[in-house]
């Protein structure tokens, strides 16, 4: 448990930031838009379908953004 939140704690390559900004994007895609259509907001009406496939969004960027963060560039800094 230790290993993990010192994962946290440490500074991600270029490319895993990348990523985890792409997830926090998709995250806030999806999640605007379903909070949208749960609110009532005029005009934002989806099929069921569409609302599945919004929801898969937001836990697919939560979930990239997750492991974009655990990434080190130097695992040697990592102590056991």
């Amino acid at each position: 448990m230790n290993e993990f939140f010192q994962r946290l704690k440490l500074d991600s390559p270029a490319f895993f930031k990348k990523l985890g900004r792409i997830g926090v994007l998709l995250f806030a895609f999806g999640s605007g838009l379903i909070g949208a259509v749960a609110l009532d907001v005029p005009g934002f009406e989806f099929p069921p379908l569409v609302n599945s496939i919004l929801q898969y969004i937001a836990v697919a960027g939560a979930v990239l953004k997750f492991v974009a963060s655990l990434t080190v560039q130097d695992p040697t800094q990592i102590q056991k």
